[in-house]
């Protein structure tokens, strides 16, 4: 058996290199334009995989693909390391209190609806305020 030092060289075919070429432009062309007007980019890319690859037209080799795929993989551990690198606790604190207050804000609504129907079955009740709750929560109802 005999080890070779280095890879050999293959020129490719014209068609390899219109096919990636034109894929790399497509997926850039479409990334830029998307991530202007929805912010979805990355969707973008994924469909323009699909109509390149295996599922679609068949253009990109299966060499290629798993190619395509690994550095894909790269990209999304580069992601998750950059998350990690610029995460701060007092962010993460804001969007906890966020949070907080928005269950108790939405909380709360739902308390009064639930008391203005709790009072619209009892009549014995004539305060002003109950009047009121009852007209807010139920606008329609004599």
């Amino acid at each position: 058996m005999t080890s070779q030092s280095a890879l050999p060289y293959e020129e490719p075919g014209i068609w390899t290199i219109l096919i990636q070429s034109g894929f790399l432009l497509v997926l850039n062309f479409a990334n830029s334009i998307l991530d202007r007007l929805v912010y979805c980019g990355l969707i973008g890319q994924i469909f323009i995989g699909v109509a390149w690859g295996m599922p679609g037209t068949q253009w990109l080799t299966l060499e290629a693909q798993e190619i395509m795929q690994q550095l894909g993989y790269l990209g999304l551990l580069l992601l998750v390391y950059e998350g990690n690198i610029i995460f701060r606790v007092s962010s993460l604190l804001a969007i906890l209190f966020d949070i907080k207050v928005v269950s108790i804000v939405s909380y709360l609504p739902r308390t009064l609806v639930v008391t203005a129907s709790s009072l619209q079955s009892v009549k014995i009740s004539h305060h002003p305020w109950v009047a009121y709750i009852k007209y807010i929560c139920f606008p329609y109802e004599p």
